[in-house]
């Protein structure tokens, strides 16, 4: 197989063939799908979301391959790694072929140049109709007509190509049993404390628990110090933190993400030595596993500061998370 192929950039006023072949995978699946002829695409390609959803069989190709536009940008996030072999038929053209998997954005697959420099087809927009007159010996029926339905692809930036990730705050990109709580998604509802609950983290010291604690202030780079401004503007403007003079104090610092920026912590190590311990047991990782066994869906939440959405402490004991900067 090349190991070079180009995803169409899509242009303005640029027209298609479509047509509706039947697909027979390697396992005998056989699928109706939606096929895009296009010759701005340099290889024949497949949908990834259709492989995936229909559990279509994949080959891993021997050298990963970086998409691009037709401008010679890169198209997408990731590279093609692997191909799918099928059976292909057209109105009674058969024939069999590989097919990239790449996210496709109005077809299920689209038949490529590689595709019409084999088949090279007699088309006649006029009528539309394709004729499969020159095809080589190794299609079945090559003389098959087939119908086609001319579409107009819009015009599409580069930044359109790529394959984009749901916007969490935007309700649009929720799943549809989550949109009843679009609202617990909004960033302007996170700017609110909840009312308090039995549920309200305390803290309760321990017996000749000292009556004070000092705390050092950790030295920072002006990144950080940048970044802990921006903290605490944010949260003193939101009411989530307030000034105190409290005898209790913890130092704070800032750790790295994966993703670069800084996560804010507190360290609050002196304070859980003088605090009483919550003796509920965790549950068993084992006995978790096994409930999960048969589920088919899986939630993965990140709560916007997951540790400021609830009251940190009934009233009484909130002078003891103070932490200082």
């Amino acid at each position: 197989m090349n190991n070079r192929y180009v995803v169409p950039q899509k242009r303005l006023g640029v027209q298609e063939l479509e047509v509706k072949p039947l697909l027979t995978t390697t396992n005998g699946k056989k699928l109706k799908v939606s096929a895009m002829i296009d010759s701005g695409c340099t290889h024949t390609c497949i949908d990834e979301g259709l492989v995936k959803k229909k559990k279509i069989p994949t080959k891993k190709l021997e050298r990963p391959i970086t998409c691009r536009n037709s401008d010679g940008t890169i198209a997408g996030k990731k590279d093609i790694t692997k191909f799918v072999k099928m059976d292909l038929n057209i109105n009674g053209h058969n024939e069999q072929l590989d097919a990239v998997v790449t996210p496709l954005q109005s077809s299920d697959l689209f038949l490529g140049h590689d595709w019409l420099m084999n088949h090279n087809p007699e088309i006649n927009w006029k009528q539309g109709i394709i004729k499969f007159n020159r095809c080589p010996t190794s299609c079945s029926f090559p003389h098959t007509d087939v119908s086609f339905e001319p579409r107009i692809r819009r015009l599409q930036s580069n930044e359109d190509t790529e394959e984009k990730e749901p916007d969490p705050t935007n309700p649009e990109d929720l799943p549809t049993y989550m949109k009843p709580f679009a609202h617990l998604f909004n960033k302007k509802n996170f700017d609110k404390l909840p009312e308090w609950t039995e549920r309200d983290h305390e803290i309760n010291f321990t017996e000749n628990a000292p009556t004070e604690i000092s705390s050092k202030v950790y030295s920072m780079t002006p990144l950080e110090r940048e970044e802990l401004d921006k903290f605490l503007d944010e949260n003193l403007a939101t009411n989530r933190i307030r000034p105190s003079k409290s005898p209790y104090a913890a130092p704070c610092f800032f750790v790295p993400k994966k993703d670069g920026s800084l996560r804010l912590c507190q360290d609050y190590r002196k304070l859980n030595e003088i605090t009483v311990k919550d003796k509920t047991p965790l549950p068993l990782i084992s006995e978790v596993l096994d409930q999960l066994k048969d589920a088919k869906v899986f939630n993965k939440l990140d709560i916007i500061w997951g540790y400021t959405v609830a009251q940190k402490t009934v009233p009484v004991f909130r002078g003891f998370a103070l932490f200082v900067s």
